[in-house]
């Protein structure tokens, strides 16, 4: 942005840019902008003429790191962050400030010549505009939007897959607009600006679906700023600091333009919530696939009492009651946030032998489903109501078991928003389930004794309804439709042992079993700012572990008087980064 400086040549300024790159979910930043994404370029630049440092704090345009240095830090990305952002620079090739130091579009220029290749990883971040119309040298917002249109078709072409594009402040309400009619004419031509860059982005989004865009909406953070500064920790949102440099923290602008390093901070903040938002999107389809399996966990223990020989076959309806309890954890990676989830629920249901070999039945499931997201991120909670049907055939040691499910799910969201002056966005929405559970397998013992290998498949859908977020302000989020699936194989083994008198015949039983996963399990998660719709940031998901172990146990009661008792318990092995138990208690009595 505008200060007024000596000159030095860009050969001098290209050359003392730093250029770092590793290996991450987010390799790391290149930054293209002005003194708002400037850490220091100039003033090496200009062998520390410019910005006079002090007062400006080691040649940023301001008493403070700037935006994108608070938000590299945060998220570990500092030493791999490549800035080419000048003050001073406008959208095209000149430098309103320091005639010889380089324009937006020149500093892109430069690396596109000097960079054969570009890491999709890398995320490009493109600040430009408000020098075009500081001091009245543009009146015509198409040409400082036609220069980052240009810019960003470039990048895109060389292999660019994410920009971040913040749009521009109300630059009438800077202290250096002295004049109502300055005011106001700035004012109109950044409310120009952002809407002729959010159809310019709406385009690029259009045309190029491969590309994820996130728009930074400057404009609208900065006017919640001035609507109540005291939200976001300021007391003095139109005036200056530089002058007095005391309590700066409380203060919106450092000079007449460029804002103070508290300010920076808030613009790092959102952003960081914007980025990383999808993140806390991710556990929702896990956790539903998670409560989607329930009920056919559930009626794993009916069926094997379905099995049970001791069963006396005249006796052919039996009605049951379950409750179950399944928690555990899932820890954070680099594409979602790590929560811990907790789920109750009941079973009620009834069943019938057909025939001696056959048996068939009918059961409700309700379950109620809490999950934290960690670092306080958020609250994901489902109530989920489904109907199951269900059949054994047993027949000479062979049998197969046959359960299938179909529920809907309500779902109760919260994402904490960590950025200053915001608490949570909050949305209802609902959902479906369904799932295939086929198990078969032989049993080898005599008598008391029951052992034998089982093989078996599950399959489990989940849907999730679009949503909008409200509460949120001007960081509420569109988040599309979701689906996830599930395919495991398992082969196992599984032991039981009658322990039989006159009363009851007690039977403990353990299994194990291997299990693979099938389904891809990577999804797209798909959002949008609220505010800035038809730019959408699509997000992949990891994949899910493919093999780990899963171990069951329990013990049935079955008495003389036609009711039967049972408790089981079953837990995973060998799953990275995930715990996962499930306790059950049985009732039944058969007529």
């Amino acid at each position: 942005m505008k200060c007024k400086i000596f000159t030095l040549s860009l050969a001098i300024a290209v050359s003392l840019l730093p250029v770092r790159v590793s290996a991450q979910a987010i390799e790391g930043f290149t930054v293209f902008g002005d003194s708002l994404s400037d850490n220091g370029n100039a003033f090496r630049a200009t062998n520390g003429l410019f910005p006079p440092s002090p007062p400006y704090f080691n040649g940023r345009l301001s008493n403070g790191p700037v935006w994108i240095e608070s938000l590299a830090e945060t998220l570990n990305l500092t030493t791999t962050t490549t800035n080419f952002a000048f003050g001073g620079a406008s959208s095209g090739t000149i430098n309103t400030t320091v005639p010889f130091l380089p324009g937006v579009t020149t500093q892109v220029n430069g690396f596109l010549q000097n960079s054969p290749s570009i890491s999709p990883d890398r995320v490009f971040v493109v600040w430009a505009g408000a020098n075009d119309y500081l001091g009245g040298r543009v009146t015509d917002p198409a040409i400082p939007l036609g220069n980052i249109s240009n810019i960003l078709q470039r990048l895109t072409a060389a292999g660019t897959r994410t920009l971040i594009v913040p749009n521009l402040p109300d630059l009438g309400r800077t202290p250096g607009a002295r004049t109502p009619e300055r005011r106001a004419g700035l004012t109109q031509l950044s409310i120009a600006h952002n809407q002729g860059l959010r159809t310019s982005l709406q385009a690029l989004a259009q045309s190029q679906p491969d590309v994820n865009i996130i728009p930074l909406d400057i404009g609208a953070l900065l006017n919640e700023v001035f609507n109540d500064p005291a939200r976001f920790g300021f007391t003095n949102v139109t005036q200056p600091c530089i002058l007095s440099g005391a309590n700066c923290d409380q203060f919106l602008f450092w000079d007449d333009i460029h804002p103070t390093t508290a300010a920076h901070r808030i613009v790092s903040e959102y952003a960081l919530d914007i980025l990383t938002a999808p993140q806390t999107i991710v556990p929702q389809a896990e956790i539903a696939l998670g409560v989607a399996r329930r009920p056919t966990r559930d009626l794993d223990g009916r069926l094997l009492t379905l099995r049970n020989p001791t069963q006396n076959p005249t006796q052919r309806l039996g009605v049951f009651v379950n409750g179950d309890f399944n928690f555990g954890s899932q820890d954070a990676n680099d594409r979602s946030t790590g929560f811990d989830f907790d789920t109750k629920g009941v079973t009620v249901g009834a069943d019938y032998r057909v025939t001696d070999d056959l048996a068939l039945g009918l059961a409700f499931n309700y379950a109620s489903s809490n999950s934290d997201l960690n670092n306080n991120r958020g609250r994901v909670e489902i109530d989920s109501y489904s109907l199951s049907a269900y059949g054994s055939y047993e027949r000479d040691r062979f049998y197969a078991d046959a359960v299938i499910n179909y529920g809907w799910n309500d779902f109760e969201i919260d994402r904490k928003i960590n950025a200053t002056g915001f608490r949570s966005a909050t949305a209802k929405t609902n959902g479906n389930q369904f799932s295939v559970r086929l198990n078969t397998g032989y049993n080898f013992g005599r008598d008391q004794l029951s052992v034998g290998p089982m093989i078996g498949v599950r399959y489990t859908r989940v849907n999730i309804d679009g949503y909008t977020e409200r509460n949120g302000s001007i960081l509420n989020l569109n988040v599309a439709d979701q689906t996830a699936d599930s395919v495991i194989l398992n082969v196992g083994a599984q032991l039981s042992y009658d322990f039989r008198s006159p009363a009851a015949t007690v039977t403990p039983f353990i299994a194990a079993n291997y299990e693979h996963e099938f389904s891809n399990g990577s999804r797209e998660i798909v959002t949008e700012l609220v505010g800035q719709p038809g730019i959408p940031n699509r997000t992949r998901t990891g994949e899910p572990d493919r093999d780990f172990i899963r171990l069951s146990a329990g013990v049935q009661t079955q008495f003389a008087n036609n009711l039967s008792i049972g408790v089981g318990y079953e837990t995973i092995l060998g799953k990275r980064d995930v715990s996962d138990h499930f306790v059950q208690a049985r009732i039944r009595y058969q007529f």
